[in-house]
């Protein structure tokens, strides 16, 4: 199973790696518990791992210190009047060095321009569905008690499309692979003695639209260099604002042109085992044929909810 590989290769790196672990401030002896500082297991994104709305930090998901392990699960809701975006997944952090997550990420096409002929191409459904499982690790750094060193992770997303006739008809291959490496670092008193959360990402990847059609092309089959970014303020150590911003390739044509995707959040984070983000999500041409109706609706925006409880 990929899953199974990706737990392994996770695991592998860890033990290759595990002699340069940052050192942690806490060390509680309990097995499962959450021991680190409120805020610093960030949120969970889209596609399942830690991070903000939209992209992955190099922050492992809980509130696990280096002997302890965590666990968090997240929903995520958004309707453009034109879409529906839905999200659901889990996630374990496992000693504050590897994390394993899965997400479900499902799109409705609704009125798009393209609904009908996805749909039809589809076995009758307006709905595309992918399964995500992911594998980060944190290599070295951290965010918070290193003063100068951002805190750096590699990831990889095992991500497979539910409807590969769909993905095949449109020119995509159904099953497909995201890298990433994530370079995220606290710093504290920058703006009116508030904190500031940088991040930024290089990723790897052949996904159309996350992957939920498909992957590559007929006529473009390599890898793209995407980049993504994020920034937060943290107003109090349980409230939080910012923005993310993530390009995207664009390998398809026939259901239009995929713009980069953005975002506006507010995180309210009363406690260590539950938050709750809300934004302003701006995902640019989805599934709209913007090349064949010049006068379709090109910018799909929406607010967006997402919740997640942490153990």
């Amino acid at each position: 199973m990929k899953f199974l590989k990706a737990l392994c290769a996770g695991l592998l790196l860890t033990a290759g790696i595990a002699g340069s672990a940052a050192a942690q401030e806490f060390t509680d002896n309990d097995m499962m518990g959450s021991g680190k500082l409120l805020a610093t297991g960030g949120v969970t994104e889209l596609e399942g791992a830690g991070g903000g709305g939209i992209t992955p930090w190099a922050l492992i998901t809980g509130y696990e210190t280096n002997r302890q392990i965590g666990a968090s699960a997240f929903g995520t809701y958004a309707n453009t009047g034109h879409l529906t975006v839905s999200d659901g997944g889990v996630a374990i952090g496992l000693f504050n060095r590897v994390e394993i997550s899965y997400a479900r990420l499902n799109l409705g096409l609704g009125d798009s321009i393209n609904a009908a002929a996805l749909t039809a191409l589809n076995k009758g459904s307006n709905n595309l569905t992918e399964n995500i499982e992911g594998v980060k690790v944190r290599l070295f750094g951290d965010a918070v008690y290193d003063q100068y060193i951002p805190e750096v992770s590699a990831g990889i997303l095992l991500q497979q499309s539910q409807n590969k006739t769909l993905v095949n008809a449109i020119g995509a291959k159904s099953t497909g692979e995201t890298y990433y490496v994530a370079f995220t670092k606290l710093y504290f008193d920058v703006i009116f003695g508030r904190d500031v959360l940088l991040d930024a990402d290089i990723i790897g990847t052949k996904a159309n639209q996350l992957g939920l059609l498909g992957f590559g092309s007929t006529r473009d089959e390599g890898y793209h260099p995407e980049f993504a970014g994020s920034a937060a303020i943290l107003l109090t150590r349980g409230l939080a604002i910012g923005a993310d911003f993530r390009t995207m390739p664009r390998n398809l044509k026939a259901v239009g042109r995929q713009g980069n995707w953005s975002d506006i959040f507010i995180a309210y984070l009363p406690n260590k085992h539950f938050s709750i983000t809300a934004a302003y999500a701006m995902l640019g041409d989805v599934a709209t044929g913007v090349d064949a109706y010049p006068g379709s609706t090109k910018n799909q925006n929406a607010f967006y909810i997402s919740r997640q409880v942490a153990f």
